[in-house]
């Protein structure tokens, strides 16, 4: 003999089945690869595996992606040079000076051991001028280790920070809800401003706007113009880690979102 079920406890039931469809969408992989320039994009980011090095020779790096804020690597990269930037990218494409907000915040966790760095790259659009910000890396903030910033003034084998027009170095200058050792050089034709977090951390709140402001209007820098803000990017600049193609490093993001 059938029985009817009270429309509460079925109304109930179907609430339940649609929050595990739901719960499980949310959670669905969207790319697992291991090309080399393997990328996707999701909610307008696009994320990008990008190993680009060449000598010495990369070895493999899988990329997998749930969301533009859920997503890692698992690599084994050996020797010295960069060899990766897997990342998460935006393009604004706006002048700098027309930008009322431009706001990160993010979540990562990195292997203990290799050579790498926790990194925003924000490029102009014509690629010109590139702003790194450092939060996490193996080197020391003071310019030593491996990876090093790029710079254009060194001393006993490590990058030292800009001068001022007065002659003082720009060390311990809170700008942007952080405090930064910054370098500025030259990477072939690029202008390569990099602010390296006095200490390291995994998560962090940065507003980039009063960062390109402070290298724009600023009486210490004034190195750029009002140019137009093209990408936006984060993610881990690798040069080696792992201990093999069957024990490799990962790198992840846990949260990560950026507002304009």
């Amino acid at each position: 003999m059938s029985r009817l079920i009270p429309s509460r406890l079925l109304s109930a039931g179907l609430i339940a089945i649609a929050a595990l469809f739901t719960a499980q969408a949310a959670s669905a992989q969207l790319l697992r690869s291991e090309d080399k320039y393997a990328n996707i994009t999701t909610n307008g980011f696009t994320i990008y595996n990008n190993v680009w090095g060449l000598k010495p020779a990369p070895g493999p790096q899988q990329l997998w992606v749930y969301g533009y804020n859920n997503w890692g690597v698992k690599a084994y990269h050996t020797d010295f040079g960069i060899k990766s930037y897997p990342n998460v990218s935006k393009y604004i494409g706006r002048q700098i000076s027309s930008i009322a907000k431009l706001d990160s915040k993010f979540s990562v966790s990195t292997p203990s051991g290799g050579a790498w760095a926790v990194t925003y790259d924000i490029w102009d659009k014509a690629k010109g001028e590139e702003l790194m910000l450092w939060f996490n890396h193996t080197g020391d903030s003071n310019g030593g280790g491996v990876p090093r910033p790029i710079s254009s003034r060194w001393g006993n084998g490590n990058a030292l920070p800009a001068q001022a027009p007065d002659g003082s170095e720009l060390r311990n200058i809170s700008i942007g809800n952080n405090t930064w050792n910054i370098y500025r050089g030259k990477n072939g034709n690029t202008n390569v401003y990099s602010f390296v977090r006095t200490s390291k951390t995994n998560s962090a709140y940065v507003d980039i706007r009063a960062i390109l402001n402070f290298l724009r209007t600023d009486s210490r820098t004034r190195w750029i113009g009002d140019f137009i803000v093209g990408d936006v990017q984060h993610g881990f600049e690798i040069t080696n880690c792992g201990s093999s193609a069957t024990n490799r490093a990962e790198f992840k993001f846990t949260s990560y979102d950026l507002w304009q």
